[in-house]
């Protein structure tokens, strides 16, 4: 290993524990770990689902200051019990005085060892508050990039900070999401994970979600994969790195690609989609929620109508103080019966009406290269955010284009660590007779801070750039090396 550079480093470290204010906890921050990834460690770089990145602190805790039970400590009413769940946390690091971000991130937990009288703070990235669950109403043929910020919007994730739309993006703040030229025909949630969903639509572009230093948001189309004339962030070699490791990949690579799509039409106006199973008693001055789960997704709800509220004599009671409110979403609705009357509610019957939406058998598209030798198969199926053929047929030639060549992984490692290696940049390894330019698919750092000195390193693996072939035209888009890029 060639000669190696001692540098001057520094790390601030800031916790909002009250959820407003930020407090500088540097002066206990012992040491730092995590890793920035674009997919599982058990998936394939190329077509592998995202992860949700974690960052562990170790803090010396010597005065119990980070204890939830420490009564006396002062910051023990925004920790015991959990109560640091969710708060927000920022590291950065300052390399012969220049700042940057190490991470953004909330705390998911803080373990303690009262052994060695420290306390592990695991931080995840926003994605982790993704798997909250939402529900919405039926939207049809919205652009794939707006169904993604509305999705992030719905977990919570506030736009122009979490994340920046292709419609709030500037000059100052660019837009941290692409902009995709497909639409996706019906989208809708039925209490479900915003996690799983963005992932299964960025997926059905062939896209990637991943959350940089900055702490945001990124959604990338595979354009960003296309090669051209770059010049590499930084050129690995033995005098800057502690190894460099190239591994074959010989299990990501397929010359048949098969995707499946299901198309959708929507069936009947003035359908029945659900009906109450029994009758329904409300005592005065009690509520009932009433959830009504359709048979089939619906394009349109209609309102209530057919029903009637009255008392166990037969009266009505609608003029008496019995109401029945509705709210839809894509494939249930939440019915309210409010009974302020003085008489005991029935709703003795009620039907639920709308435009079903109706899913027709699944198609496939397949895509086979008979030149290639690797007999494996790469398959996406029931991907309900593939609604078309046209859509199908994208994320195939975009699967073929990922897959057909074999490439190398190159695992460096050792190296003096620099915030601005995330993956999706481009570097090159030069070393001996190696010579070649590669894409940062995952980065692993590590530091410590402490009277005997600082450190950042990182650890490195890139994929080799093998990405040669121009990919195939939506519209037109040409760039001045002539290659045509997908966008």
């Amino acid at each position: 290993m060639g000669e190696r550079i001692v540098r001057n480093i520094s790390y601030t470290l800031e916790i909002q524990w009250d959820g407003s204010n930020w407090t500088n906890e540097s002066q206990y921050l012992m040491s730092l770990s995590g890793a920035f990834e674009l997919v599982k460690p058990s998936e394939s770089f190329l077509n592998g689902r995202p992860i949700i990145g974690e960052h562990q602190l170790i803090l010396w805790n010597e005065t119990s200051r980070f204890s939830d039970y420490n009564g006396s400590s002062s910051i023990f009413a925004h920790i015991t019990k959990g109560a640091y769940e969710r708060k927000k946390v920022r590291l950065s690091v300052t390399i012969e005085g220049v700042t940057s971000w190490v991470f953004k991130g909330q705390i998911k937990r803080i373990d303690e060892s009262f052994v060695e009288r420290t306390v592990t703070i695991v931080c995840r990235d926003p994605l982790e508050w993704l798997k909250t669950k939402v529900s919405s109403a039926m939207i049809l043929n919205e652009p794939a990039h707006e169904v993604i910020a509305r999705y992030l919007t719905d977990a919570g994730l506030d736009d122009g900070t979490d994340f920046v739309s292709v419609a709030s993006g500037t000059v100052g703040n660019p837009a941290t999401i692409d902009f995709f030229t497909q639409s996706i025909p019906y989208v809708w949630l039925d209490d479900e994970a915003v996690w799983d969903e963005l992932s299964e639509v960025v997926r059905s572009l062939g896209g990637r979600v991943q959350v940089r230093s900055d702490g945001k948001v990124y959604v990338e189309a595979d354009w960003h994969w296309a090669t051209g004339s770059f010049t590499p962030i930084v050129t690995f070699t033995l005098s800057n790195a502690g190894d460099i490791l190239p591994t074959f990949i010989d299990k990501e690579h397929a010359d048949e690609i098969i995707v499946e799509y299901s198309e959708r039409v929507m069936g009947s106006t003035d359908t029945e989609l659900w009906k109450l199973p029994k009758a329904v008693y409300v005592y005065p001055g009690k509520t009932e929620v009433i959830e009504a789960r359709f048979q089939w997704p619906a394009v349109v709800v209609k309102a209530l109508a057919d029903y009637s509220l009255v008392d166990i004599s037969g009266k009505d009671l609608s003029a008496s103080g019995a109401s029945l409110t509705m709210q839809s979403y894509g494939q249930r609705s939440i019915i309210t019966l409010t009974n302020n009357s003085t008489s005991v509610c029935v709703l003795a019957a009620l039907k639920v009406y709308g435009t079903p939406l109706l899913g027709l058998p699944s198609q496939q598209i397949k895509l086979r290269d008979n030149a290639l030798q690797y007999s494996l198969t790469i398959e996406e199926r029931s991907n309900f955010y593939i609604q078309t053929r046209a859509q199908a047929q994208a994320l195939a030639n975009v699967l073929q284009w990922l897959n057909k060549d074999r490439k190398r992984l190159y695992t460096i490692s050792k190296i003096q660590g620099k915030p601005e290696y995330e993956p999706g940049k481009r570097v090159a390894i030069n070393a001996g007779l190696l010579s070649v330019a590669g894409i940062i698919v995952h980065v692993g750092y590590q530091g410590k801070t402490g009277e005997s000195g600082s450190s950042f390193s990182q650890t490195l693996r890139i994929i080799e750039d093998e990405f040669q072939q121009p990919l195939f035209i939506i519209g037109s888009s040409l760039f001045s090396d002539n290659k045509v890029y997908w966008h």
